[in-house]
């Protein structure tokens, strides 16, 4: 296990979450009615390949430059330069290339996907960053994790390793082995 680091947008800030995660392994990013993705991760949370299943159809997408369908199953793919966006019934993604991997960023999701990205979009949507007396703070779930600035002051990150594993929870929950 490593610990991989995931980004949170709130509040116009970037909440840096860590989480202990098996790398080059399948996490379900999207569980929906109609179509689900799935993605292998690396260690600066990109993803290696992003694999997609809708009805009885499959992709996988292992670089941005490669043409690929328009549609898997009820997904529609839309390619402009080296970004796709990827929409399904109840999501919008959009990828690119980012350091060695696919950067992926959710442009819609609703409050009923479940997978790794609806996790982290339902965190993104339930809580908020304040500031108290020159600190600052991410309230969720009516608790107050204390933030400090990360080292590259890229991001915010829990003063303490532990609070992230307490919002996120367990990863394993959305690793993938039928795959």
């Amino acid at each position: 296990l490593e610990k991989v680091e995931l980004k949170v947008e709130i509040n116009k800030k970037t909440i840096c979450l860590e989480s202990p995660m098996q790398l080059d392994k399948l996490y379900t990013l999207v569980d929906s009615d109609s179509a689900q993705v799935y993605g292998g991760l690396l260690k600066d949370g990109t993803f290696s390949s992003l694999v997609i299943f809708s009805g009885m159809s499959s992709l996988t997408i292992t670089n941005t430059t490669s043409r690929l369908p328009k549609k898997v199953g009820s997904v529609t793919i839309k390619q402009r330069n080296n970004k796709i966006i990827v929409t399904g019934d109840l999501f919008k993604l959009a990828l690119q290339p980012q350091n060695n991997g696919i950067g992926v960023q959710t442009q819609q999701i609703d409050d009923e996907v479940l997978g790794l990205l609806g996790l982290l979009n339902s965190v993104s949507e339930k809580s908020e960053v304040v500031n108290k007396s020159r600190k600052t703070f991410l309230r969720y779930k009516n608790v107050n994790y204390k933030l400090d600035r990360s080292k590259k002051r890229s991001c915010f990150k829990f003063s303490n390793d532990k609070h992230s594993e307490a919002i996120i929870g367990s990863t394993s929950q959305f690793l993938e082995n039928e795959i």
